[in-house]
């Protein structure tokens, strides 16, 4: 199957291929970073082979065994450790204090019971920095800046400083001064962030933190924003990061082998934004995917990059409320004519009062039929004109209420008690005429009562209620 036609969560159909047998009881099996060897780890030997064919290339005794980026190894001996080059032992060096386990990575990491301890190459074993916590295991990236300790509850990522490292290591051995070792290289390291989440396992992707944490989801750090990737549905740990078809590659127990799209154009336009690099976002957007232009509009959005968010934005919907949000008058309201919301009508509308574009506010509520907020502008600014157009408006699409309010305004009687009347609000009418036009009280009574007798819905009380009611307003 090609890469590029992976479907996100699709199981790959794979091959297993026999390489051979090993007299070992494995416990784990660790391949060198460029692939050319692996080894086999048992309780206390090791057997390193390569890669294509299961054949022993080199064996012995260890407890752990780490590979650093040469593709060169050191193992653990008791509390010493053995340094191998070109598959031949080349060196031993004895911390002077107990530890459980060594890491790969660049750089020799070597943990004990309540800290770790970082030192330089196999060449020079220059201490370099001890960090009080207990990771279950060390992340570095490949450019060397970027270091994860992922603890049981949280991760610590630190930022690397290898020329610092190369400088500080250099000037021990020429001066051949090893008094700070208690300090090491003070400017080597520097905490960056922290996630405060149980991950399961992680690596960088240039200096983006990409994880699965205990919950099966996939999620990536920038400095100390996380972004989510998907959820899976079972368990899986991640095996890398192709840069060629930007797929994630995970597998679980079963070897099951899944992929998932990692945009990496993308991540590093948000990282770009993220450090306020816009000139080196600019370029890079032009890059990304159209399909993931909606996720970068959201994500400017999310950080109230709002202009910027408004520029790219291809959704209609979510480019009016930018435009309201940056209070874009004209453009809103080219945009809303296209869609006639008459909700989005009434937010230009607030949004031209707030601007002191009374013209447009009243064009907009009169697209919305806001008749209440057209009510209160028409009063305000005792416009008669328009208040009678409004009523004339209101009563032919049955909002009786405002067009009784602009017809009493007007002095209207005749037309209040018509829409009370219409409206079926006899005992509103017949106060009305008691108070206003004494003369239609009669009919207006008469047509209450004979609602009252024909309306299945009044009860014997009621009707005893309204007669009495009756007898008072006469």
């Amino acid at each position: 199957m090609i890469q590029n036609e992976l479907k996100d969560g699709e199981v790959i159909d794979t091959q297993a291929k026999s390489l051979g047998t090993t007299e070992l009881f494995p416990l784990s099996v660790k391949f060198s970073p460029n692939g050319k060897y692996f080894a086999v780890l048992s309780e206390k030997e090791f057997v390193i082979s390569t890669s294509g064919v299961y054949r022993s290339s080199c064996v012995g005794n260890c407890n752990d065994l780490a590979w650093n980026d040469s593709g060169d190894f050191v193992i653990k001996d008791g509390n010493a450790l053995k340094f191998f080059k070109n598959l031949k032992e080349t060196k031993i060096f004895r911390p002077g204090f107990s530890f459980e386990t060594i890491f790969d990575g660049p750089y020799i990491v070597i943990k004990t019971s309540d800290a770790i301890f970082i030192y330089a190459d196999s060449e020079s074993t220059v201490f370099l920095r001890k960090i009080d916590v207990y990771p279950n295991s060390v992340v570095w990236s490949d450019n060397k800046r970027s270091l994860a300790l992922i603890c049981d509850d949280v991760t610590y990522i630190l930022k690397v400083y290898p020329e610092n490292i190369e400088k500080y290591v250099e000037d021990v051995e020429s001066s051949n001064n090893r008094d700070n070792e208690d300090i090491g290289c003070e400017d080597g390291f520097e905490p960056n962030y922290e996630i405060s989440d149980k991950i399961i396992s992680g690596l960088f992707v240039d200096d983006v933190f990409l994880f699965l944490n205990s919950k099966n989801k996939i999620n990536y750090a920038i400095e100390d924003k996380i972004f989510p990737v998907t959820t899976l549905s079972s368990n899986y740990f991640l095996l890398g990061y192709l840069a060629s078809s930007n797929k994630i590659y995970l597998m679980n127990k079963n070897f099951n082998m899944i992929t998932y799209t990692f945009p990496l154009s993308f991540v590093n336009y948000q990282m770009a934004i993220i450090k306020k690099k816009f000139e080196i976002a600019e370029k890079l957007f032009s890059t990304i995917p159209g399909e993931y232009l909606d996720r970068v509009t959201n994500f400017l959005e999310k950080f109230e990059y709002h202009e910027l968010s408004y520029k790219i934005c291809q959704n209609p919907d979510q480019k009016f409320l930018l435009a309201i949000k940056l209070k874009k008058l004209n453009d809103a309201r080219k945009l809303v004519a296209e869609q006639t919301s008459a909700d989005k009508w009434k937010m230009v509308a607030d949004l031209a009062f707030e601007l002191g574009e009374f013209r447009h506010a009243e064009e907009a509520m009169v697209a919305a039929k806001d008749y209440q907020g057209l009510l209160l502008y028409y009063s305000l600014i005792q416009d008669k004109e328009k208040i009678f157009m409004l009523a004339e408006n209101a009563l032919n699409d049955g909002f009786y209420n405002i067009s009784f309010s602009c017809y009493y305004q007007l002095n209207e009687i005749e037309k209040c008690l018509e829409i009370l009347q219409t409206s079926g609000k006899y005992p509103e009418a017949a106060l009305f005429c008691r108070t206003y036009c004494p003369s239609r009280l009669q009919p207006v009574l008469d047509q209450w009562n004979e609602e009252i007798n024909n309306g299945e819905s009044y009860s014997r009380i009621s009707k005893i209620l309204m007669i009495k009611f009756f007898s008072i307003l006469l």
